[in-house]
């Protein structure tokens, strides 16, 4: 990966793990990796337990570090996951794990996960955020990735390659929200005109709502909509004859409810 990527592959610093993460502007053009690192500090190989990439539950053993190095790595917990019976367990190369920055390892709470150190990321079902939302907690998974990564993958009942609706993961604060690009509906839609901000550099900004810990009272926004053209406009009612009459623009409208964690769609 090295000698392929050269200097378009993001190498973190092994120093400065407890930094904040870089930002996007920074990351511009280079490829990130995300997969297992070995545990915070220690160079010993570690065993990779394929289900912990998953939403399923992980049994937890923390300890605290305590040792001279600087005060902003002390608070850390130091998380070793225990693989489960019938699970397959491989070695990491230390190799590849140091040029990984996300270690991706799975949910069990937000109290815990706020905890883990900055690179530890998350990989949520779309399921599991629709869950997450309907106990309420997703003033919790905000605050979480305020912090920290998540990203959201279709189901894998998708077999015909159809698309949930992103819109939950990015009214939660979760950074990516996984698509299957080959289809052309809806979700993608909303996914392409979402991007197009910015540039169309490939991210957007968070809005300031999402970097607000506390629950605020946001006032109604007024939206403008100016029509520039339309062409081809089909014939009321499948008529091949005649002009087109009364024209009219469809505008919906997609939010969350932020009582309900639930999409609402205004059209």
């Amino acid at each position: 990966l090295i000698s392929i990527l050269g200097n378009n592959l993001f190498i973190p610093d092994e120093n400065n793990l407890t930094n904040p993460l870089p930002s996007p502007e920074s990351l511009v053009g280079m490829v990130v990796l995300k997969g297992r690192r070995p545990d915070l500090f220690e160079d010993d190989k570690t065993e990779y337990d394929e289900s912990l990439d998953s939403d399923e539950d992980t049994v937890y053993t923390d300890s605290i570090l305590a040792d001279d190095r600087d005060d902003q790595s002390d608070h850390l917990l130091q998380y070793h996951e225990q693989p489960k019976k019938g699970k397959l367990s491989r070695t990491i190369a230390p190799s590849l794990a140091k040029i990984t920055l996300f270690h991706g390892t799975s949910f069990a709470d937000f109290g815990q996960s706020m905890q883990m150190p900055i690179f530890y990321m998350h990989s949520f079902e779309e399921s599991k955020v629709r869950k997450l939302c309907k106990q309420h907690k997703m003033q919790e998974f905000l605050f979480y990735n305020q912090s920290h990564m998540s990203r959201v993958y279709p189901s894998g009942k998708r077999i015909d390659s159809s698309n949930y609706s992103p819109m939950l993961a990015w009214a939660t604060g979760c950074q990516m929200a996984a698509l299957n690009f080959q289809t052309t509906d809806v979700q993608m839609r909303l996914n392409d005109g979402r991007f197009r901000e910015n540039g169309g550099c490939g991210y957007i900004c968070k809005p300031s709502s999402l970097m607000i810990c506390d629950d605020v009272m946001w006032l109604p926004v007024s939206l403008t909509i100016r029509i520039l053209s339309g062409s081809c406009l089909p014939k009321p009612k499948g008529n091949k004859k005649g002009e087109v009459i009364d024209p009219y623009v469809k505008v919906s409208l997609y939010d969350v409810n932020k009582d309900t964690g639930k999409e609402v769609i205004t059209e």
